[in-house]
């Protein structure tokens, strides 16, 4: 039983630990004490529309949202895919939707990358039109960054917006990604062009806030994985959410769960408990929750999770570079062992990283497993809050 799991504490330090309090966020949209959503990436097929709008961009230098830009055949298979992620995400009874960056990704490669999807939007950046290695290299920066065009952003999180009634949350890269992944023949350090790229993103923020959205992701692994190097990482995320009203719920990803980052056995989610060197700064930071996977250290025992203060901790236990269906038992101790840290209103249950990889049959019962762990350990939660 998972109530013969929990920590072996008093019942009232038991209570005050893990029981929701204030209604867990209810202004967002989410309901606890400990909730469940997903990353960001969901499975998606090949989008002839990305194609097209990549060739315009290329051609004209120009881009348009998809309800001006395309055909009304185009326009169909954009809504069948939106209904697609969003069924997906109900039928797993998610409480925190992700807007899915179905048109971020395709089979051309890096040209249709996710950075690039936001690139094409601003000034100062062209196309090259070559393609080398995983950098997005068919970019170059050779002006200042100085506007974006949000509408597309807005466009992509409403349209999603609209075919629930659940909160869906929208991902935009963060500055110290960006700068490490776009070539940059104009700016002279990388953190010049770090906080010029904050000021954008500060913008996409407002624009999305503006428009109603409660929650965004900023992901930017590039926080830890440069961190010796750029410091300046949570600096960065600071100026860009200092643009905004407070309206706005925002999580910073670490993203050290993808299958990519798995690659080089050099990997910081390997061999250590990988969020450590950057917590304390992000503690401190404007943002509201920090996502971050289960570090792969077998002998663990702790997540650390103190380390994130008062944050919402999004907690990847599901994994994506793997095709097993974790049993809801396995989730369970891994929410049973972070309770020990963070009470169960900062708490949200995910997988490690974006689920695109997956076949929707296959994404669908990983999500179904983790949603029946969250509430079998909830369900425990809510026993022993009831009044004795």
């Amino acid at each position: 039983m998972i109530a013969e799991t929990l920590p072996a504490q008093d019942a009232a330090t038991r209570v005050e630990h893990i029981a929701p309090k204030n209604g867990c966020d209810s202004a967002q949209g989410i309901s606890g004490p400990i909730r469940c959503a997903v990353i960001g990436s969901q499975p998606s097929s090949h989008h002839n529309w990305l194609r097209l709008s990549l060739n315009e961009f290329t051609n004209q230098g120009t881009y348009s949202p998809p309800s001006v830009t395309f055909s009304n055949e185009i326009e169909v298979e954009l809504t069948q895919h939106r209904q697609r992620n969003i069924k997906l995400q109900t039928e797993a009874e998610l409480d925190l939707f992700s807007e899915g960056e179905l048109f971020r990704t395709g089979k051309e490669g890096v040209s249709s990358s996710y950075i690039l999807y936001i690139a094409q939007f601003m000034d100062g950046i062209r196309r090259t039109g070559t393609v080398q290695g995983d950098r997005d290299s068919s970019l170059l920066i050779d002006a200042p960054l100085r506007r974006i065009d949000v509408r597309i952003i807005c466009d992509d999180w409403a349209r999603a917006q609209a075919l629930t009634n659940q909160p869906v949350k929208i991902n935009l890269p963060g500055p110290i990604t960006f700068a490490s992944r776009v070539p940059n023949s104009h700016y002279p350090s990388h953190e010049q062009l770090a906080r010029d790229y904050a000021r954008l993103l500060g913008a996409q923020l407002t624009a999305l806030e503006s428009a109603g959205c409660k929650w965004v992701q900023i992901d930017d692994p590039h926080i830890i994985w440069d961190f010796q190097e750029c410091p300046y990482g949570v600096e960065c995320l600071d100026e860009a959410l200092a643009f905004t009203s407070g309206k706005l719920k925002t999580v910073a990803h670490m993203c050290q769960g993808n299958p990519y980052s798995f690659i080089e056995d050099s990997s910081p989610a390997r061999g250590n408990v990988y969020y450590e060197s950057v917590a304390p700064q992000l503690a401190k930071s404007r943002v509201d929750a920090i996502a971050i996977e289960k570090p792969n250290v077998p002998s663990l025992r702790e997540f650390n999770l103190g380390l994130f203060g008062e944050k919402t901790i999004f907690l990847g236990l599901v994994d994506v570079a793997d095709s097993f269906v974790e049993p809801p038992s396995q989730i369970a101790d891994d929410i049973i062992m972070a309770l020990k840290e963070v009470p169960a209103h900062q708490l949200v249950i995910t997988p490690d990283c974006g689920i695109k990889h997956f076949p929707e049959q296959l994404a669908l019962q990983k999500l179904q497993s983790m949603r029946q762990a969250v509430d079998a350990v909830n369900t425990e939660i809510t026993k022993i809050s009831l009044p004795q």
